[in-house]
Parts: structure tokens; sequence; C-alpha cells
């Protein structure tokens, strides 16, 4: 009888193991929920300059040539293509930080149209030349 209930008992060694297992479940759990469905990527640009030149080039965020003190605006459209609701994030990269901007965040319900302006604004005292980066789009389940 007694070696029946000694093969019952889980030892601490056996519950650390479990606890471990389980903790580290609920982390691949959390990570894999957490993880965009996808992003998107799209160069943005704009060149400063002492005249304006206009770029109809939609293969990405292109606001042409801009004289210091102006400004121009964009915009892209993004369609919710599944069939639940899910959340734009849009992250914009430092070196466009202070002169492109957006919304940073759009909620789309299913088959949703939305049209997402993005303005760059050029200060006075902005040097003549190239400024280029990204925006990403991160597309997450909303929830």
């Amino acid at each position: 009888m007694n070696e029946k209930r000694y093969k019952n008992k889980v030892t601490s060694g056996e519950l650390i193991v479990i606890v471990i297992s389980l903790i580290l479940i609920a982390i691949s759990f959390y990570f894999i929920l957490s993880s965009p469905l996808e992003t998107k990527t799209i160069e943005a640009r704009f060149e400063v300059g002492k005249s304006i030149g206009f770029d109809v080039n939609s293969s990405g965020l292109i606001f042409g040539r801009l004289t210091p003190g102006s400004s121009a605006s964009r915009t892209v459209e993004i369609e919710n293509n599944y069939e639940f609701p899910i959340r734009i994030n849009i992250l914009i990269s430092p070196e466009l930080e202070g002169y492109v901007c957006a919304e940073p965040k759009y909620v789309l319900d299913a088959g949703e149209l939305k049209k997402i302006s993005f303005s760059a604004s050029v200060p006075e005292d902005a040097k003549s030349g190239n400024y280029t980066g990204k925006v990403l789009f991160e597309f997450r389940k909303a929830g």
C-alpha cells in the first residue's frame, strides 16, 4: 500500500518542470497573438529646393519638390481583405520624423476601404536636398 501512495505523489522537481513548461507555453501564445498579421513598407521622400516640382509616381509616398515653408499631402488607400476588423499602426522612419506625419492608428472593419492622408511640411530653415525614409504599415487583428 505504501508503494502506491509514493508513486502518485509529484516531486518538487517535477512540479517545477510543469510550472516552467506552462509559463513557456503562455509566453509563446502571447507572442503568437501579439505579432502582426502582416507588414508593408513603402518609400517616402521629398526634395527641398528653390522651386516646386510635382511627382506623379505611385510607387511610394512621393511628395515631389517643396520649397522651404511649404507643405504637400498624399493619400494611401488601404482595404481590409480580412473577415474581421483590423488595426493599422503607422510608423514613420526617424529620417522623416518632424517632416512627414499621419494619424498613427486606424481600425478598419472587414471589407472597409480607408484613405489615409499623409502630409510633408518643410520648415523655413530647411536645407536643400533629398529627404528619404520609409513608412511602415503594421496590420494586426483588432480587439
